[in-house]
């Protein structure tokens, strides 16, 4: 049994260790700084962080759709909205050329020079030109799983499948991209009058391909279709002339 003489040094023991609490070590002070200024370095690194980058790589796929309903269109100069002017579509090395008056009415995406397979008309793709900037109708076809994943009615996403595929704009460009990381569609002023145009379409026995040329492949073939499709940058902002 302890004495009373053991129970005081214990108990003025731990008197003193309330008083004067043992010091932290220099490691543990060190580390302490360290980590506040992590925690601050990053707060400020955030802050001033590109919103561009910001929403590329800290944007969830669920925020960036709940964000993205609305579609802002591609802003055209001045100069290329006048009556008088006409904008160039180029697909694969085929250019279909629509007057501004054309577009300002809507017009779908039609040429007897580009074959499309049994498909009819890419993307079911309609033009709309208003307040300069040019909008769009398109739907949207997964190569695997060969159902719609989005559809896109002029400035609203009509249908969306978050899980499926992602998507990407800005002032001069257009983007969906489907879970495998491949260019679904590509549109973007680059200069001039000139619009490009890729992507991949998806019809009963066909898959066409829209990368320097119009190529067309049997649905069988599909493994081949990938390859050309992988051809297509995968991401806005990269030369797609």
């Amino acid at each position: 049994m302890k004495s009373s003489r053991d129970y005081k040094k214990e108990k003025y023991k731990l008197r003193q260790e309330l008083i004067n609490p043992p010091k932290k070590s220099k490691w543990v002070k060190f580390l302490s700084i360290v980590a506040l200024i992590s925690l601050f370095g990053g707060l400020v690194f955030y802050i001033f962080l590109p919103k561009q980058i910001k929403e590329q790589f800290l944007t969830t796929k669920k925020e960036k759709w709940e964000r993205q309903k609305f579609t802002p269109g591609i802003l055209l100069p001045p100069a290329l909205t006048r009556l008088d002017s006409s904008i160039e579509i180029h697909s694969g090395g085929n250019v279909v050329s629509f007057k501004v008056s054309e577009l300002q009415v809507g017009v779908p995406f039609r040429s007897s020079d580009i074959e499309w397979g049994d498909i009819g008309t890419a993307f079911d793709l309609n033009f709309i030109l208003d307040n300069g900037r040019l909008y769009i109708s398109a739907i949207f076809t997964d190569i695997e799983s060969k159902q719609i994943i989005g559809e896109i009615d002029y400035k609203n996403w009509k249908l969306v499948n978050q899980n499926t595929y992602d998507y990407n704009d800005s002032d001069t460009s257009i983007q969906v991209i489907d879970n495998e990381g491949n260019t679904v569609f590509y549109l973007s002023y680059v200069g001039a009058n000139k619009i490009i145009l890729k992507g991949y379409c998806i019809g009963d026995s066909t898959i066409v391909v829209i990368s320097d040329a119009v190529r067309d492949f049997d649905i069988k073939h599909k493994d081949k279709a990938i390859k050309e499709i992988q051809r297509i940058p995968a991401l806005i902002g990269e030369n797609t002339n």
